[in-house]
C-alpha cells in the first residue's frame, strides 16, 4: 500500500487544524480545573460541630475506660442522678453498642443490665449532658 504525499499533507493539515481549535476552545471555555466548591460555616456552626464531636468522644471514652476528668465524671454523675441509680457504661465489642449496668457502689457488683432500648436512650441522654457541660466550659 502506497501513501501519496497529498494524503500525508491532508492528514497533517487536518491534525494541525484540530490542534488549533482545541487550543482556542480551551481559551474560551471557563476552566473547571482547580475550582473547588467552597463551604463557609458560621462560627456557631463550627462551635456546634466541635461540641458534638467532643461529646461523642467523651461518651466513647467513658464506655471504654470510665470517666477520667471532671467533665466526664460530672456527665456520668448527672446521668446517674436522673436515672436514680449508680451506672457503669460498657461497650459490646461484637455489636459496638453501649451497655448500661446498674451497679452497687459498695460492692461494685452489677445488679441489673439495662435493656437495649433504655441503653440507647441513656447513651443519647449522656451525649446531651456532655454537650451541655462542654458548652458551659467553652469560651465564647
Amino acid at each position: 500500500m502506497t501513501i501519496s504525499t497529498y494524503q500525508i499533507q491532508n492528514v497533517l493539515r487536518v491534525y494541525g487544524k484540530q490542534l488549533r481549535q482545541g487550543k482556542t476552545l480551551k481559551q474560551h471555555l471557563p476552566s473547571t480545573e482547580g475550582t473547588k466548591d467552597k463551604i463557609d460555616i458560621s462560627a456557631d456552626g463550627k462551635r456546634t460541630a466541635i461540641i458534638k464531636k467532643l461529646a461523642s468522644e467523651i461518651v466513647d471514652k467513658i464506655a471504654h475506660s470510665g470517666p477520667s476528668n471532671d467533665i466526664e465524671a460530672g456527665a456520668l454523675k448527672a446521668l446517674e442522678e436522673e436515672y436514680g441509680s449508680n451506672l457503669r457504661v460498657d461497650r459490646d465489642e461484637a455489636t459496638n453498642k453501649f451497655i448500661f449496668k446498674v451497679i452497687d457502689k459498695q460492692n461494685n457488683e452489677t445488679i441489673e443490665i439495662v435493656s437495649s432500648e433504655d441503653s440507647d436512650f441513656l447513651k443519647q441522654r449522656l451525649e446531651e449532658i456532655a454537650k451541655s457541660r462542654i458548652d458551659d466550659n467553652m469560651f465564647s
